[in-house]
């Protein structure tokens, strides 16, 4: 019986509620492959896992009983929530253009990735804090972060 080896596929990341498609690679024909946790079987199988890692593990069967298995990650991350943003100057003031305005966000985790949005064009700011000189448009500038 020819030796064989299954490839369980590259750790993988995405964000809660997001589907995951694992996929296992072998190169005889035949066989049959069961995942765990899941208890799937295929070599192709879709999963919704919850947040944090988990641990694929594949085990593929092949020939006169022999078995092979590999093990993929699947990291989910929890949704990142933002608190409204605050701006100094207040926005309800009337601001000279050219002025300096202070922005920041409240960001759960810490470390999520932001895009910062002025008049709907991204800025190359990423940070929960950033200083902006308003671009006006039609006398007002708006401000969003993702």
């Amino acid at each position: 019986v020819a030796i064989d080896n299954i490839d369980a596929g590259p750790d993988q990341t995405v964000c809660l509620g997001e589907s995951v498609t694992l996929t296992a690679d072998k190169s005889l024909p035949g066989g049959s492959a069961v995942w765990d946790p899941s208890g799937k079987t295929g070599f192709s199988i879709v999963e919704q896992p919850g947040i944090g890692t988990t641990t694929y593990t594949v085990t593929y069967t092949y020939g006169n009983n022999c078995v092979d298995t590999d093990q993929v990650d699947v990291t989910v991350l929890p949704p990142v929530v933002l608190s409204a943003i605050t701006a100094l100057p207040d926005p309800v003031d009337s601001l000279c253009e050219g002025t300096p305005i202070a922005l920041k966000v409240t960001v759960e985790p810490a470390d999520a990735m932001l895009t910062w949005f002025e008049n709907g064009q991204a800025l190359s700011q990423t940070a929960d804090s950033i200083t902006v000189t308003a671009n006006v448009v039609d006398g007002q500038a708006s401000y969003t972060v993702t």
